[in-house]
C-alpha cells in the first residue's frame, strides 16, 4: 500500500496514473502538507510513503524522522529535485530507504518503488557522483579507516548491504541463516557507529567503498 506526501499537484496527478495503471500497487491516499502525515499513518497503515522534503507544514526531514520514530516499518522513498551532496546525506541518514528525483523518467520510478517496496536501498543514478564527489570535502586524511574493525565476514557482508541487498538476499547468496547475517550486521553498525541504512550508504560512499565487488 503506498502513501503520497507531496504539495506539487500535477506531479502527483502523474504518480498516480503511473501507479494505477503500470503497476499492482494500491494508493491509500495523497496528503500536500507534511502536518497531515502521521495523523494519516494513525488511520492508515501503508507499507511505503513517497516523501517530498519541501513540504509545507512539517518538512519532508522533519516528517521522515516522526515516521522512522513512530512507525519503523514505513519504507520512505523520497522524491525531490534536490539533489545537493548535504540533503541526500541527510534523507540518508535519518533512514529512508530510497532516494529519487523528481527527473527521473517511468523506468526509473518503478524500479525505485520495486526496490524500495522489498526493502533494498535505491538511489537515483544522477546522484552518484554526487555523493562521491561531496564525500571529498568531509573525508578525513590521517585518521586510520573503521574498516580494519571489521572481522573478513563482515567486510563481505558490508559491501553486501552497501548494494542494497536486504538480510534475506545475503543469507541465501552467503548459504547462512538470516539470523547469523543479522547478528553480524548488528556488529557492523556497532563498530561503525551507525544507526541506518542511509548511515551505512553515507558512510561507503565517504570511504569510496561502493564500486567495490
Amino acid at each position: 500500500m503506498l502513501f503520497i506526501a507531496d504539495d506539487h499537484r500535477l506531479f502527483v496527478d502523474g504518480l498516480r496514473f503511473i501507479i494505477d495503471y503500470a503497476t499492482d500497487y494500491k494508493l491509500a491516499g495523497v496528503v500536500h502538507n507534511g502536518n497531515e502525515v502521521m495523523p494519516f499513518l494513525k488511520k492508515q497503515p501503508v507499507d511505503v510513503l513517497l516523501l517530498d522534503i519541501d513540504l509545507p507544514g512539517k518538512s519532508g526531514k522533519e516528517v521522515a524522522i516522526e515516521v522512522k520514530q513512530q512507525y519503523p516499518s514505513v519504507k520512505i522513498l523520497t522524491l525531490s529535485m534536490l539533489n545537493d551532496y548535504d540533503t541526500v546525506k541527510t534523507m540518508l541518514g535519518l533512514g529512508v530507504t530510497g532516494y529519487c528525483l523528481k527527473t527521473a523518467g517511468k523506468d526509473e520510478l518503478l524500479a525505485a518503488l520495486a526496490s524500495v517496496s522489498k526493502g533494498d536501498v535505491f538511489i537515483s543514478g544522477e546522484l552518484m557522483p554526487v555523493l562521491l564527489n561531496g564525500s571529498r570535502f568531509v573525508a578525513t586524511k590521517s585518521k586510520p579507516s573503521p574498516i580494519k574493525t571489521l572481522t573478513d565476514r563482515e567486510q563481505v557482508l558490508l559491501k553486501a548491504l552497501a548494494k542494497g541487498k536486504n538480510a534475506a538476499t545475503i543469507a541465501q547468496e552467503m548459504n547462512l541463516s538470516k539470523h547469523t547475517v543479522e547478528s553480524h550486521r548488528k556488529s557492523i553498525y556497532s563498530k561503525l557507529n551507525l544507526h541506518s541504512v542511509g548511515e551505512l550508504m553515507a558512510f561507503v560512499r565517504e570511504n569510496s567503498l561502493y564500486s567495490v565487488n
